[in-house]
């Protein structure tokens, strides 16, 4: 039986409001000397109070953090706890604090003083089993229970006398699986977070059912959510192939890779050789040239060198060359044979 109201509970905590994020599991399984706040409110100075699961007290925090005060304990009597849930202040800065596994709400003084305390585990009217979530409202004196475990809110005065109940078990419109959180606006309308039917219900200050969020609200802005991603995503997916070159062009285009070619030596443009009269043309030491095939002509101060066009090429000289018509054209390695005289 505790083991399932254990369960129960790790559920409930997840869609809760007003808890901080740490669950029962999380105070099931912590040490005995680590917290695990679950309730949590605020006064109209900004003190912050704070109940903990885990080692069954209340802890009141300061506007900067500061620990201002605790109580608490583990127990059943008046001003102990068994797993402290819900917490709620009126604007007297009365506090009510659900007791969970004692099945009881119990209300202290601002000085933390306990004052009262009511419910009993059971299913009959003013009792509780697994109470979450807790609400006050302003002026009315009125304290709102979500109770858990018998699918129904319960409405008690200040002074813990039972003035209404509210819903019953069912998927209805006014009917609960497992309410777990509630919360007053500021016209006395009252919110309940319908766990297991996966939504929230609205019901006026006298407790009657006036409309709900759910499956078809949450769903259609869900599709909504969806749709204006997927356009998004469209859009980025069209800016960017526009930007890229398509896989399949370049997967079907040949690259051609130039192969490097071999840079030609410069084209040297020579004179004709003239004939017949061998005569020695000199632009400078190194390009004078002087024709082969001529009679008998004598060029002073140079040698030559047959070139493979039968052209002497003529370089730093020695006495006379002499070159015959006749003379025989030689391999572009051989030298021309200067005839002395």
């Amino acid at each position: 039986m505790i083991g399932d109201m254990r369960r129960i509970m790790l559920l409930a905590v997840l869609v809760t409001a007003l808890v901080l994020p740490t669950t029962a599991a999380a105070a099931d399984q912590a040490s005995p000397s680590q917290p695990a706040p679950a309730g949590i409110a605020v006064d109209a100075d900004g003190n912050v109070y704070v109940s903990d699961y885990a080692l069954d007290r209340l802890v009141k925090f300061g506007p900067d953090g500061m620990v201002l005060a605790q109580w608490g304990s583990s127990g059943n009597a008046l001003g102990q706890f068994n797993s402290p849930f819900g917490v709620a202040l009126d604007e007297h800065n009365t506090l009510y604090v659900v007791d969970q596994l004692n099945n009881r709400v119990q209300r202290f003084g601002p000085d933390g003083s306990a004052m009262a305390a009511w419910g009993a585990a059971g299913a009959g009217a003013g009792d509780l089993r697994t109470p979450f979530g807790v609400a006050v409202a302003v002026g009315g004196g009125r304290v709102y229970v979500a109770d858990f475990g018998n699918d129904r809110v319960q409405v008690y005065g200040s002074d813990g006398a039972l003035v209404a109940t509210l819903g019953g078990r069912g998927s209805g419109d006014g009917q609960f699986l497992r309410p777990a959180g509630v919360a007053l606006g500021p016209d006395g309308t009252l919110y309940v977070t319908d766990h297991f039917n996966d939504r929230v219900q609205r019901f006026s200050s006298e407790g009657h059912f006036q409309a709900q969020l759910g499956t078809s609200q949450l769903t259609a802005a869900s599709v909504a959510t969806a749709a204006a991603v997927k356009a998004a995503t469209a859009a980025a997916d069209a800016t960017q192939a526009a930007l890229a070159v398509p896989t399949a062009l370049v997967a079907s285009t040949p690259v051609t890779v130039a192969t490097p070619q071999p840079t030609p030596s410069p084209t040297v443009l020579r004179p004709p050789c003239p004939t017949p009269s061998c005569a020695v043309q000199k632009a400078s030491p190194s390009t004078t040239m002087a024709t082969c095939g001529s009679p008998t002509t004598a060029a002073i101060g140079w040698s030559s060198s047959l070139r493979t066009d039968g052209c002497c090429s003529v370089g730093a000289a020695v006495a006379q060359v002499r070159a015959t018509s006749s003379a025989p054209k030689a391999s572009p390695s051989t030298q021309a044979r200067g005839v002395s005289t």
